[in-house]
């Protein structure tokens, strides 16, 4: 029996790599000699940078920049297993948590630190970078970003300006605006396509070509999936309906494991998700659902009880 594990972290509590862990070892328990593949994934949020590291024997990098109002801060970015692809979260360095809710002010914020992740990125030799860019606390269209990287920016008496992302379409003559991504993190988009040629896709699809979850899941009998909580916004984009959607083309039953399975979380079997369990056994507090240790325990006994269940319908009808 071949059992592909391709689930998201369990935000706050257990990354994509350490759910395949558990759920491996309670596979194993009921089929000893099965061909377990775990492949860390994402939907392009939070955990992206772990998934794409864990999932390609990469690593991490952690290093001191200028966070979102140029005060030093602790952030972190990963290089993929082929050291030239940089996988960056601006968040890490420009995102919203990082700043008192007194000191939200989109006027005085700044993607600088993110630029200094990419900087630090290109001298380590990365060439291809992959660029999370949610959760945003700028709105600096990605001018502080391309400060960190050498750009200067002044007016037609050359006069040094300062934030703000008007000067794209006059100096540059490419109208962001109306390109879907563009205006995300602040802008934040729209100055990689204006100043660096990048290019905006989906998250989720980035991941899955990154890790070849396509070829991973070849010849799989199942694939286990799943997320923090699942629920009707599950089928918006998110990873573990991205995975059925691919094992649908190859006619792969899934099954998903979820911290929570909400009253509306059906509407997941009509992309390609079999069967839903929740991985709490009991009546428990968030703060305790969410320890690592009680997390790591409920989903390795949920994923042993749920192949038990398997073994005995194969018995069963053969």
């Amino acid at each position: 029996m071949k059992i592909v594990i391709a689930i998201d972290s369990f935000k706050g509590s257990l990354s994509s790599f350490e759910l395949g862990e558990a759920i491996e070892k309670g596979i194993k328990r009921v089929y000893s000699d099965a061909e377990v593949k775990k492949v860390p994934i994402a939907d392009g949020g939070e955990g992206t940078v772990e998934a794409l590291v864990d999932g390609t024997g990469g690593r991490f990098v952690d290093m001191e920049v200028k966070g979102p109002l140029m005060k030093p801060i602790d952030a972190r970015y990963g290089i993929m297993g082929n050291d030239k692809t940089a996988v960056i979260e601006m968040a890490s360095a420009s995102g919203l948590p990082l700043i008192k809710l007194e000191e939200r002010n989109p006027r005085k914020t700044t993607t600088y630190g993110t630029g200094e992740l990419i900087k630090d990125a290109i001298q380590k030799g990365c060439r291809e970078f992959i660029i999370g860019i949610g959760g945003s606390a700028t709105n600096d269209a990605g001018l502080g970003m391309l400060q960190a990287l050498g750009y200067k920016f002044f007016d037609k008496k050359g006069r040094k300006l300062g934030a703000g992302g008007e000067i794209m379409e006059q100096e540059l003559g490419k109208d962001v605006a109306e390109i879907p991504g563009a205006g995300a993190a602040g802008g934040l988009g729209g100055g990689f396509l204006a100043f660096l040629e990048g290019e905006l896709r989906p998250g989720i699809d980035i991941v899955f070509e990154k890790v070849k979850l396509a070829q991973e899941i070849e010849g799989a009998d199942f694939v286990i999936t799943g997320e923090g909580r699942i629920d009707f916004q599950s089928v918006m984009g998110k990873a573990p309906t991205g995975v059925s959607k691919l094992c649908q083309k190859y006619g792969i039953p899934v099954i998903a494991i979820a911290g929570c399975v909400a009253d509306d979380a059906d509407a997941v079997h009509d992309y390609g998700i079999e069967a839903l369990f929740s991985a709490i056994n009991y009546p428990i507090s968030l703060e305790e659902a969410m320890s690592r240790d009680r997390a790591r325990t409920f989903v390795e006994k949920n994923s042993e009880e749920i192949f038990r269940l398997i073994r005995v319908c194969e018995k069963k009808f053969g």
